[in-house]
Formats: structure tokens, C-alpha cells, sequence
């Protein structure tokens, strides 16, 4: 295999803007039609096509970039050090989150559903502790601990730890970043499309059960595919300058198919009836296809005009995950407030925007500098003065 640099600054940028598009996403869903932790009393159905367009691929995408970096790391140690590793990072920012930072978006959610008045919060701590030791409170008990939005943390550890396994077994995963790079342009195209499609057709009408690690099948399989694609050609010259020549063809396919969705949901969906069964059958086919093709035009874009470094990148590549761990909960607390002085509709909006990113950079810039919080926040330990004293490594 033609292997490339040991960092894919276009990997980099793809990854900080994915998280971008998702923080955004979330506050959409603010506003949105879609059900969702807290809404705004002026939500409507009128963001719902704005919010479809990202909706299947935008987590296939951080999947996917996820285990390119995995390719990076495992190859500079063994299997069983990575698996650690990745578990020593992961796993106390997913434990602190979900007994600290999950919490709070629990009890704004009881508030706007009438369960606690606010500020209730020595009812709210009486459901949390309920919640924890499993005791009866006085009407719904929290569901505590809650991943929330740390679900996609706990899917990317399972999938990590499943791919070491699998690199220490040497034979599943031995030569299929070459026959890849063999496949011919049509057909690095075609081939992830069809699979993903037959997981549509075959898993997704029972084995969907979002968010629930150990039922969630079909999106493990969607997911976890995804996530060892990204490791296989992570390194691979040949198939990310293939993308970018696709990645023209690549959009007009994903555009194609997000435009066939919504025709299927106006014709059908929209008015309440049922679609035939050759729509119904012909849309899991038009899912995958926005499942891939958004994420081929992705790549090819990112290795066309993105393959470059800049301070804002290597600010950024340590800040998203901070950034994604309380961004929701920022939302989910602020929201309610800036909904109730009736603003106009974009001022309100645009607020909430400017409150999410800022709130989520303030509060990394407070934790980058605390020894204890960057663990439970998944950055790695400040360097020591002697250390932090020696020439920089050269990647």
C-alpha cells in the first residue's frame, strides 16, 4: 500500500468541521420538528429538510475519521497499548459526564415537560439520588447515570477495542487495505454503497435500537463498517487521491439522493399514507446512498482544499472533544432562557449559536489548565517543564 504522511491534516479540518456541523444540528433540533430534550414553543416543522440533509451521514462521517486516527496510533504500538490507551482516554470522560455533565440537560427536560418547577432543584436532587441508588421517589425517578450525547464516546471505545482485537488476530484485516486500493474508481464508489444498503434492508426494520450498546445492530454494523473503512485507508495515497477526483460525482450523487428522500417523505410521509412497497424497499437503497456518498465528497473535498496546517487546526484538533462533551448541555440549559424573552426568531438563534461555542471555549479554556480536569475531559497530561523544554517531535 502507497502509504501516506504520518498526519492527514484534511482529516484534521474534516473532523473539526463534522463536530461544528453537529453542535449546530443540535441547537437545530431546538427548533426543529423532531422530538428532542427541550424544544422552543416557536418550533415547527420548517428546519425539518435543513436538518435531513446532515441527518444520515454526519455520524458515519465522525465513524469513519475516527478510525483513521486509530490507523495512525495503532501503527506506531501494539494492539494491546492502544487498547488501553483508547480506554485510559475514553472511559473517564465518559464516566465524569455521565454522573456530572449529563445531568443538568435531565432536569431542564422535567422542567419543560412540567414534572419539577423550576428551580427545583432539591426535588431534582431527590430524583437524581433516587436514580442512583435505585430507591422510589415521588413521581419519575432520573434515569442516572445518562450518556446522552456521550453515547457516540462509549460506541467509539466499543469499536476501538473491537479493531484492536481484530489487528491482534492478524488474518480478518491482513491485505484489504491493498485490495482497495485495487478496487477501481466505480467501484470504491459502488461497493460501500451496496453494503450499506444491504444493512438497510436486512437489519434495520428489527435491529434498530438507537443509542443502546448492546441491541443497536444495525447501526453497529452501519458504524463499525465505517469505522474499519477509515482504518484501512487512512494511509492510503491511492485512495484519497481517488476521492478527490470522484469527489465532483460524489456530491451529485448524495445531492441526488437527498432530493429523492425528500420526495419520498412529501409523497408519502407528509400526507399520511403508506408508500408502496417498491418506495418502501427503494428507499433503504436511497438511505445508504446519502449514508456514503455525502462521505466520499467529504473526503475527496477535505484532501482537494483542506490539506494544510494552521494554528486554528492544531488549536482545534485538541479542543473539539471539550467541545463536544458539554456543547449539548450548554444548549439545553440556555435555550429555555432565550426562548423566554420572545426575541426575534434569528437574533434568538443566532444567540444561542454564539452561547454554545462561546460557553463550550470558555470552559475548555478552564480545563486545559487544570491537571485533574483534562483527564475526565480526554485530554492528555501537560507536558512537565522539562519535558515541555525539549525540541518539538517531528509529527
Amino acid at each position: 500500500m502507497t502509504a501516506a504522511a504520518d498526519r492527514r491534516y484534511d482529516l484534521d479540518w474534516l473532523r473539526i468541521l463534522a463536530f461544528a456541523v453537529l453542535i449546530l444540528f443540535h441547537v437545530g433540533l431546538f427548533y426543529a420538528g423532531w422530538d428532542w430534550h427541550v424544544k422552543s414553543p416557536r418550533a415547527s416543522g420548517a428546519l425539518d429538510a435543513t436538518l435531513l440533509l446532515t441527518s444520515p451521514w454526519r455520524l458515519g462521517l465522525l465513524f469513519f475519521v475516527s478510525g483513521c486516527a486509530c490507523r495512525f496510533m495503532l501503527d506506531r504500538s501494539d494492539p494491546w497499548t492502544f487498547a488501553w490507551d483508547r480506554t485510559w482516554r475514553l472511559l473517564p470522560p465518559l464516566i465524569f459526564a455521565a454522573f456530572l455533565i449529563m445531568p443538568p440537560q435531565s432536569y431542564f427536560e422535567l422542567i419543560q415537560d412540567g414534572q419539577v418547577v423550576a428551580p427545583g432543584l432539591i426535588d431534582y436532587g431527590w430524583r437524581w439520588l433516587a436514580g442512583l441508588f435505585g430507591l422510589p421517589c415521588d413521581g419519575p425517578c432520573l434515569p442516572v447515570p445518562t450518556w446522552n450525547n456521550m453515547w457516540f464516546v462509549a460506541y467509539v471505545l466499543a469499536y476501538a477495542l473491537a479493531l484492536a482485537a481484530l489487528v491482534r488476530a492478524r488474518g480478518p484485516l491482513t491485505g484489504l487495505s491493498e485490495r482497495i486500493e485495487r478496487l477501481s474508481p466505480v467501484m470504491l464508489l459502488i461497493l460501500p454503497w451496496l453494503t450499506l444498503s444491504l444493512f438497510r434492508l436486512a437489519l434495520f426494520p428489527w435491529a434498530h435500537r438507537p443509542h443502546v450498546l448492546l441491541a443497536d445492530w444495525y447501526e453497529h454494523a452501519v458504524w463499525f463498517s465505517l469505522f474499519v473503512g477509515g482504518y484501512l485507508i487512512a494511509k492510503s495515497e491511492v485512495v484519497a487521491e481517488r476521492l478527490a477526483h470522484l469527489r465532483w460525482i460524489a456530491l451529485s450523487l448524495a445531492v441526488a439522493a437527498y432530493l429523492l428522500n425528500l420526495f419520498y417523505i412529501w409523497a408519502w410521509h407528509g400526507r399520511g399514507e403508506p408508500s408502496p412497497l417498491w418506495a418502501y424497499f427503494g428507499m433503504r437503497f436511497v438511505f445508504a446512498a446519502e449514508q456514503w456518498f455525502w462521505v466520499a465528497a467529504a473526503l475527496g473535498f477535505a484532501r482537494r482544499y483542506l490539506s494544510f496546517d494552521h494554528p486554528i487546526r492544531r488549536y482545534m484538533t485538541v479542543a473539539i472533544f471539550p467541545f463536544y462533551i458539554v456543547h449539548q448541555t450548554i444548549i439545553i440549559m440556555v435555550a429555555p432562557s432565550l426562548a423566554g424573552l420572545w426575541l426575534p426568531l434569528w437574533l434568538e438563534a443566532a444567540l444561542l449559536i454564539a452561547a454554545t461555542f462561546g460557553g463550550s471555549w470558555i470552559i475548555y479554556e478552564i480545563v486545559r489548565r487544570i491537571s485533574w480536569l483534562r483527564r475526565v475531559f480526554g485530554l492528555k497530561s501537560q507536558p512537565t517543564l522539562r519535558s515541555a523544554k525539549r525540541p518539538p517531535a517531528a509529527a
